[in-house]
């Protein structure tokens, strides 16, 4: 059930929100009211289908527009579906569970709508030919010739899907006899392969009988090769032993005679040391003297050093005192210049001051220069809107002349439906005289009296009677029947007159929105210009502005660099103060230089007598040192010859060990049995290599045929697996065929079950809204619709207006009721062509219709205002839909 629906900058609407109720709700207005709007507001986001281009539902002079719809869910939840648009696109499509937030967004908004409506086949289709049937289309549709008409019911009822099965399959048909020609084709070749891998299976087990008789050789040589190598390898051993103990046997000897020199050369350094310490003995007392001047002069050059960084240091203040007397005389003469700053600065303030509102003012006269500059630019593009506009308004009024002229032709063939079922009524008639005339006929044209059964002049006569009756009968039938389509080819023109009729009321709904627009912007155009020559007449002093700016142009800068001046005053005097006690400090610091410059000479005096002694002892120094040097290295040579002399015994021991050991190896190695084992390993090695070469190019060719064998396995399998598939394939052809059949069937049979569903739903509703149950209305197989109404058979185009409407809704609203579970119905002015008592007895059993909750009359008829549940009445106020 729809609760509301909300209208944002849509069409003729601003911002309005539409309640219903339960029942029967009327929308009513005049026509331009904006009544179809809502329908087709509701047809766009429920089941996205719109008769015109997205651009064209959005109010004029908008760029984005809102729908909001809220209804009660299958679940009885309330949900709200909202779409949002703009020049030509969608920009937003969700539906939100009003309680736990957003449940759909984009294509799943269709899909929740299919689930929620249990549509069956496409909602866009249900909602076009069921639930909002456009204007003038509620009976026209059948009305329609059978091809016309089962073009549009055949997709409602899903029968369309069953005849685009049935064509797509014919050629999934053909698709399967040709692959099933292409696999033969395959599998001939492929039975080839499978002979050739039988083939290769057979010399594969020649070549593996070959292989094997190889290893047997192999392994007899490698049992006889194994032991004959051991013996080898032990010979080897004892070879590069004896080689190995005869070199080791040499070394010895060269290093036992190598410690033999270096002892002796030992004791002789050791003879020579004993010398060396009595002229040692002899230097000691220039040595000590030597050692003690060395460290005087250390201890005298480092109090040198401390008296040296003192005297720079009070240089260095000395120079610092004179540079700071100099910095105290300049800040004197700053503080003066500062002091003759500040009687001017007065002065200079005002005109500073004056020159901060000049340059405010020539501010505000750029501003405006810029505005001046929008609004000619906005004149412009508004002049051309009012251009434009007027155009348009011409255009318009062209199209009221034209409407005009088209209801003043409507107007000249108003009646033409009454005349139409006036001649089908006499046609009717006229077929029923012809029939019983026929029949009639039939039983005189022998001449023969139906009572007696025997020849009467006076059925002769009358059989010429009844001859010539329906001879005449048949001319005033064809007569009727041409003026019959001469009437139906004006009801034609007068519903094509009646669409052009409403497309041009449509276009002209604005005019006087378009009148209110221009008067609007013509109104905009003269405040701009008032504008513009009062901002003129402002630009007009900026010359004026600008001469007075050059009178005291700098007075700004030249302030505020005097201001800093200023401020630099107690800075600079507080630095004076601190640089007066700093010279005072210092003063009193370089009274000590003289005294440090004294003692600093008295140092330098000494550090000279020192120096010149050391250098007196210094040959004496050097050559006690040297001596030490050579003395002490006595101990290591006496430890050093004591190693050696151990060492020595010890490659006396080893020497005599590997003498040993090298005659025993002797008696075991025998050169020539080395040699003979040597050359017979090497002719088992060269046979076993040839059979190994033998092996490799028989492991070569039988892997050469498992290969091909594999590659013949690989076609072998394809024939298994193609032969599966041409099993299928015609399995596959079969069941298509069938099933193609099937299809074929199903149609008609389908058509007969939905058309006998509707027809039983139909009679109920249409009985209900005619109140009388002696009607009988029947939907039939070419989806056209018949009616017997007291035992008399009466086709649709027989009908009346009223009848005609309530047949063809009573067939809608059955088709939703079994396509579907939904609830809902619109009718756009269902009462067109009806009388006032047809009206208001239709406004009346519509509340009765079982089935369906809510039902949605649009009509510009005042009867269903007093006569509904909810009657929702709309109007226009300067072009803006509103609800009354």
């Amino acid at each position: 059930m729809i609760r509301e629906v909300r209208l944002v900058n849509i069409k003729s609407y601003k911002d309005s929100t539409i309640k219903f109720t339960d029942g029967v709700n009327a929308i009513i207005g005049e026509n331009g009211a904006g009544k179809t709007t809502v329908l087709e507001a509701i047809g766009f986001v429920l089941f996205d289908t719109l008769p015109y281009r997205i651009g064209d539902f959005l109010r004029r002079g908008e760029k984005k527009g809102e729908i909001r719809i809220r209804l009660i869910g299958r679940d009885e939840r309330e949900y709200e579906v909202v779409r949002r648009i703009e020049e030509g696109r969608t920009t937003a499509y969700y539906v939100n569970d009003i309680e736990v937030g957003r449940v759909a967004e984009g294509r799943e908004v269709a899909e929740w709508i299919a689930e929620n409506f249990g549509f069956e086949v496409d909602a866009r289709t249900v909602f076009e030919n069921a639930i909002g049937v456009q204007q003038g289309k509620i009976v026209s549709h059948f009305l329609e010739p059978p091809s016309v008409r089962d073009s549009i019911f055949s997709p409602l009822i899903g029968v369309d899907s069953y005849r685009k099965a049935y064509e797509k399959s014919r050629e999934y048909e053909n698709f399967v006899k040709d692959r099933t020609v292409e696999i033969e084709k395959k599998l001939v070749a492929l039975s080839k392969d499978v002979e050739a891998k039988q083939r290769a299976e057979e010399r594969l087990r020649d070549l593996n009988k070959k292989r094997n008789e190889v290893n047997r050789q192999l392994k007899e040589i490698s049992r006889v090769i194994a032991p004959l190598k051991i013996k080898i390898e032990r010979m080897s051993l004892l070879s590069k032993e004896f080689d190995t103990l005869s070199l080791e046997k040499a070394r010895l000897v060269e290093k036992i005679s190598a410690e033999e020199k270096a002892i002796k050369e030992l004791e002789e350094r050791l003879g020579r040391i004993h010398e060396l310490k009595k002229e040692l003995e002899k230097l000691k007392n220039e040595y000590e003297e030597y050692v003690v001047a060395e460290k005087r002069i250390e201890e005298v050059e480092k109090r040198r050093e401390g008296l040296d960084k003192v005297r720079r240091s009070l240089i260095e203040s000395k120079a610092r005192l004179e540079a700071l007397k100099e910095d105290i005389e300049l800040a004197k003469k700053t503080v003066e210049d500062i002091c003759k700053k500040e009687e001017i600065a007065e002065e200079l303030e005002r005109k500073a001051e004056r020159e901060k509102k000049l340059r405010e003012r020539l501010k505000e006269l750029e501003i405006l220069s810029v505005k001046k500059r929008e609004i000619e630019e906005r004149l412009k593009t508004i002049s051309e809107e009012v251009d434009n506009k007027k155009k348009v308004l011409g255009e318009l009024g062209e199209k009221r002349k034209k409407l005009s002229e088209l209801e003043e032709k409507f107007c000249r063939i108003k009646g033409v439906e009454a005349a139409r079922d006036r001649l089908l009524k006499d046609i009717s008639g006229l077929k029923t005289k012809f029939e019983m005339s026929k029949n009639l006929y039939e039983q005189v044209k022998d001449g023969i009296c139906p009572i007696l059964q025997e020849n009467c002049e006076r059925i002769a006569g009358e059989r010429e009677r009844i001859l010539a009756k329906l001879t005449k009968i048949k001319e005033n039938l064809s007569k009727l029947e041409e003026k019959f389509l001469r009437a139906q080819k004006a009801v034609e023109r007068k519903r094509l007159l009646e669409e052009a009729i409403s497309r041009l009321k449509g276009e002209l709904r604005n005019l006087t929105t378009l009148k209110e627009e221009i008067e609007e912007k013509e109104k905009t155009l003269e405040d701009l210009k008032e504008e513009s020559e009062r901002i003129s007449e402002e630009l007009s002093k900026r010359e004026d502005v600008a001469d007075d700016i050059k009178e005291v142009e700098g007075s700004m800068e030249k302030l505020t660099a005097l201001k800093t001046e200023i401020k630099r005053k107690d800075t600079i005097l507080e630095e004076l103060r601190k640089k007066e006690k700093l010279v005072h400090k210092l003063g009193k610091e370089l009274k000590k230089l003289p005294e440090v410059e004294k003692e600093l000479s008295e140092v330098e005096s000494e550090l000279n007598s020192l120096k010149k002694l050391k250098e007196e002892r210094k040959e004496a120094y050097l050559k006690y040192i040297g001596l030490s040097e050579k003395i002490a290295d006595g101990e290591k040579i006496e430890v050093e010859v004591k190693q050696r002399e151990k060492e020595l015994e010890s490659l006396r021991k080893k020497y005599d060990e590997v003498k040993n050991r090298l005659d025993e190896v002797k008696k075991e190695y025998s050169k020539e049995e080395h040699e003979k084992l040597r050359d017979k390993l090497g002719e088992l090695i060269s046979e076993e290599a040839k059979m190994r070469g033998e092996l490799k190019t028989l492991e070569s060719e039988i892997s050469g045929v498992e290969k091909e064998i594999k590659e013949l396995s690989k076609k072998e399998q394809e024939f298994r697996e193609l032969s599966k598939a041409k099993d299928k394939l015609n399995a596959k052809h079969r069941f298509i065929k069938d099933l193609r059949e099937i299809f074929k069937m199903s149609i008609p049979e389908i058509t007969m079950a939905y058309v006998e569903a509707v027809s039983i739903e139909a009679n109920r509703i249409f009985c209900e809204l005619m109140d009388d149950y002696s009607w009988e209305l029947r939907w039939i197989e070419d989806f056209g619709i018949v009616a017997k109404y007291r035992g008399r058979d009466i086709e649709l185009a027989q009908m009346s207006g009223g009848e005609q409407m309530c047949a063809a809704l009573a067939v809608r609203l059955a088709l939703l009721r079994v396509l579907s579970n939904v609830n809902v119905v619109f009718f756009d002015e269902p009462t067109q062509n009806m009388d006032e008592d047809r009206r208001r007895n239709f406004a009346a059993q519509l509340s009765r219709i079982e089935g369906f909750k809510q039902i949605f009359v649009i009509s510009h008829d005042d009867t269903f205002e007093e006569m509904v549940e909810n009657a929702i009445k709309l109007r226009r106020e300067n072009g803006v839909s509103v609800i009354a």
